[in-house]
């Protein structure tokens, strides 16, 4: 089963998140704070992180440099109300596998997502191992 961590400030957006990735068939966990996703990254490997932009505690460019340093092979996917150009540059700069503005299709993440997880199937280099239970 893939795995995905959804890192969020926003409930809602954590658990409608979370219902839908489950529905199909994901394993989901959730941090609410920068703090919160370093911890369960640390524990675990995920398949993707899906990381909202703008956080409380630290922001999600910071926090996307730090995830990438705990799971270099990670694959981060960003999320923000506030795109621009330039964050969007800064995040793929800063390793992010992809970038979404809120609000976005259920179909464009499922896409993004699927995509994100057959590349990682067929990575040369085995940089993401997938966690097939």
């Amino acid at each position: 089963m893939n795995s995905m961590l959804i890192v969020d400030d926003n409930q809602g957006v954590r658990v409608s998140l979370a219902k839908y990735l489950k529905s199909r068939n994901y394993h989901t966990d959730e941090a609410a704070s920068g703090r919160e996703a370093i911890k369960k990254a640390a524990e675990r490997s995920y398949d993707a992180i899906l990381l909202d932009l703008i956080m409380p505690d630290v922001s999600g460019m910071e926090l996307l440099v730090e995830l990438k340093k705990i799971r270099p092979s990670s694959r981060v996917i960003m999320m923000t109300g506030f795109a621009t150009i330039n964050n969007s540059v800064e995040a793929m700069k800063r390793g992010a596998y992809d970038y979404l503005e809120k609000p976005f299709d259920l179909a464009e993440l499922d896409s993004v997502i699927q995509r994100c997880i057959q590349e990682a199937r067929f990575d040369p280099k085995g940089k993401i191992p997938l966690q097939n239970s």
